[in-house]
């Protein structure tokens, strides 16, 4: 099943790149359902899961789901060194946690911290590095 989640996770990654959210939103919550069963809290995968979940959220202007699921990435992706790809996409849903409740203060070292990472993981035309530059 671990192969399966990274597949889906991929493709997840294509709907949310491409606009599709709902395809998008539904593959992630499958990936974050199936490693929750097969890893440890701390993993990197499930860190992965739940930081591109959050993204799918926030895109979708769900705010009260994403949230919490920053707040419980935020324990997740302690077993990630600095620069972890995977922390872009943690940092990016904070920043646009404290964005969309107005904390724009807080936002723009969250962005700015996940900007450095996907420029340096993410190709120079990709859709969620383009995004993060905008915000």
């Amino acid at each position: 099943r671990m192969e399966l989640s990274i597949t889906l996770c991929n493709l997840a990654f294509c709907y949310l790149e491409s606009g599709q959210l709902d395809q998008a939103r539904c593959l992630s919550e499958e990936v974050l359902t199936i490693r929750k069963r097969k890893l440890p809290p701390s993993h990197p995968l499930l860190a992965e899961a739940m930081g591109r979940l959050s993204v799918c959220y926030l895109a979708q202007g769900r705010l009260e789901e994403a949230i919490p699921l920053a707040d419980a990435l935020r324990h997740a992706s302690t077993a990630l060194p600095d620069g972890h790809p995977y922390l872009g996409f943690y940092l990016y849903g904070v920043a646009e946690c404290h964005r969309q409740t107005g904390a724009f203060d807080e936002s723009v070292e969250f962005y700015e911290r996940a900007m450095d990472i996907f420029g340096h993981h993410l190709p120079r035309h990709s859709t969620a590095l383009a995004t993060v530059k905008r915000d």
